[in-house]
């Protein structure tokens, strides 16, 4: 019976927890794909190769509909083929981020933060004489500390998942920099 009762309280808030880890690798997933394909025209152009005709947003546009156009040169398109590849990898991990940062960390931390708490509110009414703005000012201090505690697991799920999909793909932009350099000499 209480499994049943813990059960239909916290379904709801993993699947909210989940959506929220699956809606990060998809807008970091995307910022990612744009801002490597910037990087990779920008670099093509840093190095003196003849520029693309059409405009990078146009360029980016176009390889995110898969569209396959005369003007969007085959290296261009190989190279977000890998990209994408690379982004794709990344596939699941919405799921295992949210599962370790906010299902397993988070009631530790937000635990561990608690008990310190009271423990420091104990030891001083114990030990110290406190006027009552001396207790409001350290309760008020107290759910501050509480408060940050939260904002901070908070955006450490963003923070992760964003991170190791831009390492995916940086590992891919390194590795076809390198290739235009070589071409370059």
């Amino acid at each position: 019976m209480l499994n049943a009762i813990r059960r239909k309280f916290l379904k709801p808030i993993k699947r909210w927890m989940f959506a929220k880890g699956c809606m990060h690798t998809q807008l970091y997933s995307k910022r990612a794909f744009e801002k490597y394909i910037q990087k990779y025209i920008r670099k093509r152009t840093k190095l003196g190769l003849p520029p693309y005709s059409a405009s990078e947003t146009e360029l980016i546009v176009g390889l995110k509909q898969h569209r396959v156009e005369s003007r969007i040169s085959p290296e261009l398109q190989t190279y977000a083929v890998k990209l994408e590849t690379a982004i794709a990898s990344n596939v699941g991990l919405d799921h295992s981020k949210t599962r370790e940062y906010w299902l397993l960390r988070g009631p530790r931390v937000l635990t561990t933060a608690l008990v310190f708490i009271s423990f420091s509110i104990g030891l001083k009414e114990i030990l110290i004489v406190q006027t009552c703005q001396d207790r409001i000012h350290h309760v008020i201090l107290s759910i501050s500390a509480i408060l940050v505690t939260i904002y901070m697991l908070y955006f450490r799920l963003p923070d992760s998942i964003c991170s190791a999909i831009m390492r995916s793909a940086h590992d891919v932009y390194v590795c076809e920099k390198q290739k235009l350099q070589a071409q370059v000499r």
